[in-house]
C-alpha cells in the first residue's frame, strides 16, 4: 500500500514535473489561446507584412543596397520627407480643428508605400515590356525599406506632443533626445545591424547545409519565411523594428550570386505576393 501511494504521489501533479506539466497545459490551452483570440488579426497582419518585406529583400540582386545606396538615400530621405509634409498639409487643410502636429502624425502613417502595391506595377507581362529592370528594382527596394523608416516621421510629432504640448514635462530637448536615442539608435540602427547579422548567418548556414545535401529545394525556398518569422519574434522581444530588420536580412541573405540564382530560378516570390491582397 505504501509503495502504491508513493508511486501515485511521484506521478501526480504534486511533484515538480507535474506542476511543470500543468503550467505548460494552462499556458498553451488557456493563456496563449486567449491572447491569440484578442490579437489574432494583428498577429496575422504582422506576420504577412514581415514575410513580404523579407521576400522583397530576397528579390533584389546581390549587394544591391550597397551598390544603389545613393539612389535609395535620395528616395528615402528627401523623397519621403516631401511626401510626409505634403500629406500632412492635405490632412491639416481637410480636417477642421486639427493641429499641424497631429496632421504630421497622421501623415506619417500613410507616407510609406507597400511592397504588395509596388509589386502590381513591377511584376507581370506589362512590367516586363514597359518598365526597365533598374526601375523595377529601385521601386522594390524603396517600398521594402520605407515601411520601417516611417518610425522617425511618426515619433517626432508624437514626442513633441508628449513633452511640449499639453503641459508635458521635459520640453523640446527631452523630445529630441528620445527621438534620436529611442527611435533612431534603438529602433532603426539596431534593427539594421540585427537584420544584417541574422541574414548573413542564415546565408552561411543554408549554404553549408546545401553543399552537404541536408536540404532539398522545397525546404530551401521556405527558409526565407522561417527566417522572417524568427526575426519578427526576436525583434518583438527586444522592441526593435521587425519590418525593417526583415527587409535588411532578406537582402543580406542573398548577398552572394548563389542565393540570388537559387531564389530567382523559381516563382516563389511571385506566388507569395499574389496570395496577399493589397492594402488600401
Amino acid at each position: 500500500m505504501l509503495c502504491t501511494r508513493s508511486r501515485i504521489w511521484n506521478t501526480s501533479i504534486f511533484t515538480l514535473q507535474g506542476w511543470c506539466w500543468v503550467f505548460s497545459w494552462w499556458y498553451v490551452n488557456i493563456y496563449f489561446r486567449s491572447i491569440m483570440k484578442r490579437h489574432e488579426a494583428r498577429f496575422c497582419f504582422l506576420m504577412m507584412l514581415t514575410i513580404l518585406h523579407q521576400i522583397a529583400g530576397v528579390q533584389l540582386p546581390h549587394r544591391y543596397l550597397r551598390t544603389e545606396w545613393k539612389s535609395l538615400a535620395l528616395l528615402l530621405g528627401p523623397g519621403m520627407t516631401v511626401m510626409w509634409i505634403s500629406a500632412s498639409l492635405l490632412v491639416w487643410a481637410m480636417v477642421p480643428n486639427f493641429s499641424f502636429l497631429h496632421s504630421l502624425a497622421v501623415a506619417a502613417c500613410v507616407t510609406p508605400t507597400d511592397p504588395v502595391l509596388s509589386n502590381s506595377i513591377v511584376k507581370g507581362k506589362f512590367a516586363d515590356k514597359n518598365i526597365p529592370k533598374p526601375l523595377q528594382r529601385i521601386i522594390i527596394a524603396e517600398s521594402g525599406a520605407n515601411d520601417g523608416l516611417g518610425y522617425p516621421f511618426l515619433f517626432l510629432p508624437l514626442y513633441i506632443i508628449k513633452h511640449v504640448q499639453n503641459g508635458g514635462h521635459g520640453g523640446a530637448g527631452k523630445a529630441m533626445e528620445q527621438w534620436f536615442v529611442e527611435t533612431w539608435l534603438y529602433t532603426i540602427f539596431m534593427s539594421v545591424a540585427y537584420g544584417t547579422l541574422v541574414g548573413w548567418v542564415a546565408k552561411e548556414l543554408l549554404h553549408f547545409a546545401e553543399q552537404r545535401k541536408f536540404v532539398d529545394r522545397e525546404s530551401f525556398l521556405v527558409f526565407a519565411i522561417t527566417l522572417a518569422l524568427f526575426i519578427t519574434g526576436t525583434c518583438g522581444m527586444i522592441g526593435s523594428d521587425d519590418v525593417l530588420a526583415c527587409f535588411i536580412a532578406g537582402n543580406a541573405f542573398t548577398w552572394d550570386d548563389w542565393q540570388v540564382s537559387q531564389f530567382n530560378s523559381g516563382s516563389f516570390a511571385n506566388v507569395s505576393f499574389s496570395q496577399v491582397p493589397a492594402r488600401d
